[in-house]
């Protein structure tokens, strides 16, 4: 089974061939959210934040935060791109946008844990409106020993690094 992550590259072929649509880049129904304001029912996705302190490690909300039009094309938020990362791994895809592309591309897909395209999906963290959900982001969370994650900048990535910087680790990631 192919574990290597799925490059913005290969999700951008995916996408332009079927005109798949993420579930990030879907505004949220009303009715899935009785009582949320409106203004609140954009689409987007969360994104990592890196705090400039020493953080609580069980409140996700200090280094996540929701912001509307994040998604594949656009990681940061509205004024990102994925310029010039076509060899970094897609983030901004939920479980339902791994199954996709596993189907088109002929990949199988059964993440453990929170494995996917490349850390994606299958999340069970609050969303804004304090409901559950897998409108996550993968995480660019800089993460020693993982494959297109690094810390403090050593390999000159801010944030994911291209796909193979890396050795792969002890799951063949």
């Amino acid at each position: 089974m192919d574990r290597a992550p799925v490059t913005n590259r290969e999700f951008r072929k995916f996408v332009n061939a079927t005109g798949y649509v993420t579930f990030a880049e879907i505004a949220p129904d009303a009715k899935d959210y009785p009582g949320a304001l409106p203004r609140m029912l954009k689409a987007g996705s969360l994104v990592f934040t890196p705090p400039k302190f020493a953080v609580d490690l069980s409140d996700w909300s200090q280094w996540w935060n929701f912001k509307f039009g994040a998604n594949w094309r656009r990681p940061y938020g509205p004024r990102s791109s994925i310029s010039g990362l076509d060899d970094h791994p897609v983030v901004h895809v939920a479980y339902r946008d791994a199954e996709a592309y596993a189907a088109w591309a002929g990949r199988h897909c059964r993440p453990k844990r929170n494995e996917s395209l490349p850390r994606a999906a299958a999340s069970t963290a609050p969303n804004t409106h304090g409901a559950t959900s897998s409108r996550l982001a993968a995480s660019t969370w800089p993460t020693p020993g993982r494959a297109g994650f690094h810390t403090k900048k050593a390999d000159g990535w801010a944030r994911t690094s291209p796909v193979g910087s890396f050795p792969a680790n002890g799951y063949g990631l």
